[in-house]
């Protein structure tokens, strides 16, 4: 694989050069790398447990973290916003390059990616209706809702939620898990033993045994694309292709209920 000669985005060229001493072009040092994903989720835990702090003092109550609801969408705006831009400093420090501007390879690869992510989730899909689990909701969206008595509370809290399932999820989620992890991995395991274990904790991670399959599946084609073209941007946009179609019937339906 070759690397893609194209303008970085928010990265220097000059850190890249460490990268291709084991001939792995999307690789991180090892302990770096996972060091770097621990420091991003503490630093995200602690401001999310600061926000919590501070809604619950100004409330005089204890905040609302239904998933969907306008504080909770908040919390994962900190949470996301503090770990992903350590991460992304970090990603930067032990291998700068991972963004550029999309290239018609690129373009290519991404459809590729999205159309067999699509496959994967209708055959998942008529499987669990198979199994009489069709109607199976992913672990932590159970009692998902964005209702309020306000309607414009209720609109905000939908367009927050939006936002953070299909942009900051898929951006944070790809510079942990791709970004670091698999780059982490791809030193010692290899391209192909890297996407699948950094897919299968990216699976696991997500606390869904049924899910499960998919989950993971979707974390090996996102590796596999991002080995594939050394964009990062690539797998952002397969990632916020499958949350899409999560949010496009999780939103509504939430609406509807109301």
């Amino acid at each position: 694989m070759r690397l893609v000669n194209a303008p970085v985005l928010g990265a220097s060229r000059d850190t890249g050069d460490t990268i291709a001493q084991n001939g792995v072009p999307i690789g991180v040092p090892f302990w770096s790398g996972i060091g770097a994903i621990v420091a991003a989720l503490l630093i995200g835990f602690a401001g999310g447990l600061l926000f919590a702090i501070v809604i619950a003092i100004c409330t005089g109550g204890s905040p609302d973290f239904t998933p969907g609801h306008l504080t909770d969408s908040l919390f994962t705006f900190v949470f996301y916003g503090l770990s992903g831009a350590f991460a992304w400093w970090a990603l930067n420090k032990l291998h700068g390059g991972v963004l550029h501007a999309l290239t018609r390879r690129d373009v290519i690869v991404a459809l590729a990616g999205v159309c067999v992510v699509f496959a994967v989730r209708i055959i998942g899909g008529l499987i669990l209706v198979a199994l009489n689990a069709g109607d199976h909701v992913q672990a932590g969206f159970e009692n998902f809702s964005v209702a309020t008595s306000q309607p414009s509370t209720t609109a905000l809290a939908a367009i927050l939620a939006t936002v953070s399932l299909v942009i900051v999820a898929p951006i944070v989620e790809e510079v942990i898990f791709r970004g670091l992890l698999f780059g982490a991995l791809s030193r010692p395991l290899g391209i192909a033993f890297a996407a699948i274990v950094s897919g299968l904790l990216f699976g696991a991670l997500h606390g869904d045994l049924i899910f499960f399959p998919l989950l993971a599946a979707l974390g090996i084609i996102n590796a596999v694309v991002y080995a594939r073209t050394q964009n990062l941007a690539v797998p952002m946009i397969v990632h916020a292709a499958n949350n899409a179609i999560g949010a496009l019937f999780l939103i509504p339906l939430a609406l509807h209920a109301h």
